[in-house]
């Protein structure tokens, strides 16, 4: 009798996120760091990203799903349904994190360009849009992602991608960024549709050879009150090229 063993899981690489609480004593300052829990395998890892990223979206008014359930979908599919079948939106998600020259997160470099950094991820929409394009008359929305501090999108980067999403070919109807923090918080950004005043006179050339320096683990840092404190926007330094460049 032949016995059909369980698929195993696939574990997804993640970085290291978390925060630093700072508590305010009579005669000192402390601080602790609490690192964020990724769940284990790929699966459950991205169903913890949509879901905290579509509760604080609603909270936020951002989106208008409402009451709308949260579907993960088989692996040949999009990665989520948003509401019933019959009305169902599409949620897809894609992680925005070069690690392909590097063996681990950890070996990472903090430093990064932002223009490269954003054409990187632009590269990887537009691939993602092609390969679903005419693939579904409902509303399909993009959640990009990192796990890892260092590669927090901040601006410059973000509002490059702002720039060329608003002029570029794509079948997303709109295109969000994502950087968990706590289990239901994070940083949350629109990348598409973005306002038109945010990157108007904004110039993505001005920043080719500028290296930044990304954010460290414990750059976030929460408040007394509970709130919490995003890092700076990075020091432009030394001018160098990003890993993941072919042709430059």
């Amino acid at each position: 009798m032949s016995r059909n063993p369980k698929k195993k899981k696939r574990r997804k690489p993640r970085g290291t996120s978390g925060h630093v609480k700072i508590e305010l004593g009579q005669d000192q300052v402390s601080s602790t760091h609490h690192p964020l829990i990724y769940p284990d395998t790929k699966e459950e890892l991205e169903f913890f990203i949509a879901n905290a990223f579509l509760k604080q979206a609603k909270q936020a008014g951002m989106l208008d799903w409402s009451g709308k359930e949260l579907v993960q979908n088989p692996t040949d599919d999009f990665d989520f349904c948003i509401g019933s079948d019959n009305e169902a939106d599409y949620l897809e998600l894609m992680e925005i994190a070069p690690i392909e020259p590097y063996q681990s997160y950890d070996e990472i470099p903090n430093e990064y360009r932002p223009y490269d950094f954003a054409q990187f991820i632009l590269k990887r929409v537009l691939g993602k849009s092609r390969k679903y394009l005419g693939s579904t008359s409902r509303k399909l929305v993009l959640l990009t992602y990192n796990t890892d501090q260092k590669l927090t999108l901040v601006p410059p980067t973000s509002t490059m991608l702002q720039k060329w999403l608003a002029t570029e070919k794509h079948c997303f109807c709109q295109i969000y960024y994502y950087k968990p923090i706590e289990p239901n918080k994070g940083l949350l950004e629109t990348l598409y549709p973005a306002a038109n005043e945010q990157f108007e006179y904004f110039r993505p050339e001005d920043y080719r050879e500028m290296i930044f320096w990304g954010s460290g683990v414990n750059s976030f840092t929460q408040q007394p009150d509970g709130s919490l404190l995003s890092p700076p926007i990075p020091i432009p330094l030394r001018p160098r090229r990003f890993p993941d460049d072919p042709g430059r």
